[in-house]
């Protein structure tokens, strides 16, 4: 590689039992129908399913294209879509640079609801009506947030409600 290389593309592959990544079966999820899947990056696997260096003082911005069945979303921690893609090919961006552990992917039958022009809530059909109503603030939440530490960077604040079997209770990765 050359010394004033920018930029480096790879193309890969993680394997289905790498640490970071969480399985849930259907009957784990509030529909009961469709698999879903979450990644726990932290504290230090996210090298288990991304080349990666697994350091918090390493920050990176990202580009990646995910495959997923056309009837699941596939959300990250970047810019995300709103809704399903018919071929189940989703692109996305990361633009700030962020260390390991923030990087995420979920995947499963999850629908968006829009709370404002820039915020919203993920989750699962069952659980949207409940998850929307629980958050009806969060607009009001990150315009306070502004007062007191200035302009919130990112544009936009979505939050992805996972389902029950979700084992940790908190998940601070930006989706």
């Amino acid at each position: 590689m050359r010394p004033d290389t920018k930029v480096v593309s790879l193309r890969y592959r993680t394997a289905p039992g790498a640490a970071a990544l969480q399985w849930l079966s259907p009957e784990q999820t509030a529909g009961r129908e469709q698999p879903f899947l979450f990644t726990q990056s932290q504290a230090i696997l996210a090298r288990s399913w991304i080349p990666c260096q697994d350091s918090p003082g390493v920050r990176f911005t990202y580009e990646a294209r995910v495959r997923v069945p056309a009837h699941l979303l596939a959300l990250m921690s970047a810019e995300n879509p709103q809704q399903l893609d018919p071929r189940g090919e989703y692109t996305f961006r990361m633009q700030q640079p962020i260390p390991s552990y923030l990087m995420a992917l979920a995947v499963g039958n999850v629908e968006y609801s829009s709370l404002s022009t820039r915020t919203g809530i993920y989750a699962e059909p069952a659980t949207l009506p409940t998850a929307t109503h629980e958050f009806v603030d969060l607009e009001n939440m990150v315009a306070a947030a502004e007062e007191l530490y200035g302009p919130y960077r990112w544009e936009q604040y979505d939050l992805l409600v996972l389902p029950r079997a979700f084992h940790l209770g908190v998940w601070k990765t930006r989706v």
